[in-house]
Order: C-alpha cells, then structure tokens, then sequence
C-alpha cells in the first residue's frame, strides 16, 4: 500500500523549536516542578509543586503526558487512566540506508501500528518499536526480550538489516490509556483544558492539538489577540535531506553521525544566529559555583555566558548582564527583578551551547591549528 503523504521527520528539534520559540515571545519554562495540588478558585487556579512553589494562573492546560491522569484527579475530574506501554528501538548505521527506499510495516492491530523498518532524516535506518503495557511510568530500560524480539521481526521483514552495523538501542514509554483515542475535554466552571493519553502519533498532531486546545481555552473564557509580533526560530538542520559538509570534503569528527569540525564550529552562531562568540576559558567562578563558558558580543555589548547548575542567578553576575544557559537543552532562563538577564534571550534562545560545547570546539580548534602546515 502507498501513501504519499506520509513523511518522516526531525523527532527532537521540533518539540524543541516549540520550546526555544515559546521562550522567545514571553513564555517561562519550568522544569522539575511536578505539581502535587491545585486550587481552584472564582478567579484565580494555585497549583503547588513538590518544591513548595505556588504557581497563580486564570487557565489550565493539562499536557502531562504519562502523569496526565493524576493532573486530571487534582482537579477533581476523571474518566482515564494513564497505562504506560513501553516501545523499544534498534538504529543501525548509515550504511544500512541503501537497503530500502521507504517504510516498511505489517498491517496495524487495534494495539498498535506494529514493527517497522523506515529510515531516518538522519540517514540511519530504524527498527521498531515495539508496545509492552507496563505498570511503572518511568520503565525507560531497553530489554534483552524487546532486543531478541525486534531482531527476529527485522530477519523476517528485512533479512540483509541484520548484516549492518547496530548505532544504539531506544526505549521510550508512551502514554496510553484504556481509551482507543485521545482524551480531550474542557471544564469550563474549572477553566481547565485536558490533553490526555497522547501516544507516538502526538507529534504529527501537536500544530492541530494546539489549534484545539486554545479553542477549547476561549470556550472557557479566554480572552485572545494576535500578537503584534512574533519571533519566529529557525533551528539547526539536521537531517541528510540536504547536502552537509561531510559530503563537500569536510574534516569528520564523529564518523558514526559524520558530523565535521565546520558544524561544530557553526554552533558558536547559537542557531545560525548572526553573533560574533568570543570564547574565553579562564577558570573563574563566583561563590556559588557558576563557571562562565563563554562570552558574547551582541550589538557591541558582551554578555558572560553561564553554566546553569540548578541554582539562582549569582547576584554577581547580575552587574555584569549575563544570561544564563542550562547545561542540558532545557533552556534559557530570565530573572524578574534584573531585566539585563533577557537582554540576549531573543537573540540566544535558537540555541543553547553548553560549557561542555564550549570546550569541545575549544578542543577541535586546537586540533585545527596542529594540523595547519
């Protein structure tokens, strides 16, 4: 059977792109700050997180995912049960991309779409996955069961796969409920809006899940406006969609992804964002442990770069502009009562370049200039 308007995609930069371009028109990113209550009252809903931060808001939109049930019972409501279903995956190398033009899959069940052989954007090819209906959420492990399953389904599908070389092994848990379908509803009296039981097939559907969700938001009493302006992200491409410098000659640094020192080097523009970076790696730090990165020069100001560990912003570091950038992808951070902390947000947040980054192109220059004749 054809479908031609099936396609694959980048998985990890969209949901980051949405991430990094809601930052970037006013949004606020928490991360670990799992709520444990919610109040609701005549006009304002307080919703606490374990670490004792009490959260105001009008409206509610529940996107939990695999905790999305319990989210749904502190406001008093339910009707789901999140039931997680594990799905493992094999990558195999690049190499293995000439085997197949496109996906090849067995015919659906009422549980799941089955194992598939498709190749990647990244040019990898992928084997899987499988559902395995567990009790606990966070069961992420790749199984010896899971891998001797799919290597059998792979020898069926696709005998020659199992010749290629094996990248890494997956495993993620989707957020299943009893329920075939979506759960959505809206709560008016609650001003609360609920997104549960999304499964795999959420990415394709998250622009027409948002459109749904702000709909269900106004039928709650949300008042709306378009925005003036947006700032729009254009994030890195990483796909093989497009020719990569690999392919013009040059200089790999990591043969498994074929990523060179040129690409590595561009992650200094924060997202191809026009900014001239001055690295500076001497070892300073304040009392509570930040170490700068990196400065940056935005419109003739430089702006220290900082290693985010989890704690406040140094006041030192305040004085001198900073922004601040997390070490793992979740994201930029501002601070209310110091304004010059957003002062690169808009310009930095198509990225982020972590201390570590820092020093791998630090690393790779160094090589560079050793092998200059």
């Amino acid at each position: 059977m054809l479908v031609p308007d099936e396609h694959i995609i980048d998985p990890w930069s969209t949901p980051l792109a949405f991430a990094y371009e809601a930052i970037a028109n006013g949004a606020t990113v928490l991360t670990n700050h799992r709520v444990v209550s919610c109040v609701v009252g005549d006009y304002v809903t307080t919703m606490t997180t374990e670490r004792g931060r009490r959260i105001r808001t009008r409206f509610v939109v529940n996107a939990a995912g695999l905790h999305g049930d319990a989210l749904h019972r502190a406001f008093g409501l339910d009707g789901f049960t999140i039931r997680p279903r594990r799905g493992e995956l094999i990558v195999f190398d690049k190499l293995a991309r000439p085997l197949l033009n496109g996906t090849v899959l067995p015919v659906p069940t009422s549980i799941t779409k089955g194992v598939l052989v498709a190749p990647t954007v990244f040019g990898n090819v992928m084997l899987g996955p499988t559902a395995e209906d567990l009790d606990d959420r966070t069961a992420t492990a790749s199984t010896r069961a899971g891998i001797d399953g799919l290597l059998e389904t792979g020898r069926r599908i696709l005998p020659a796969l199992l010749d290629e070389e094996v990248t890494s092994v997956y495993a993620g848990v989707r957020a299943a409920t009893e329920h075939t379908d979506y759960q959505i509803s809206a709560h008016r009296d609650l001003r609360y809006v609920c997104l549960g039981g999304i499964r795999s097939t959420g990415l394709t559907s998250s622009m027409a899940l948002a459109e749904e969700a702000l709909t269900r938001l106004v039928d709650c009493g949300l008042g709306t406006r378009p925005k003036e302006s947006i700032v729009d992200i254009h994030m890195t491409p990483l796909g093989e969609r497009n020719e990569r410098p690999y392919q013009r000659g040059g200089q790999i640094v990591c043969h498994c992804e074929r990523v060179t020192v040129e690409e590595v080097t561009a992650s200094e523009g924060f997202g191809g964002v026009d900014l001239e970076v001055r690295l500076s790696f001497e070892n300073q730090s304040d009392e509570i442990g930040y170490t700068p990165a990196a400065s940056v020069e935005v419109d003739g100001a430089v702006h220290e770069v900082f290693a985010d560990n989890g704690g406040e912003v140094p006041a030192g570091a305040v004085a001198k502009g900073t922004v601040t950038v997390a070490t793992s992808y979740l994201l930029l951070r501002s601070h209310k009562r110091h304004p010059k902390l957003t002062v690169a947000l808009a310009v930095v947040a198509a990225s982020v370049m972590t201390a570590s980054a820092v020093r791998n192109v630090r690393s790779l220059r160094q090589i560079q200039k050793e092998n200059r004749p």
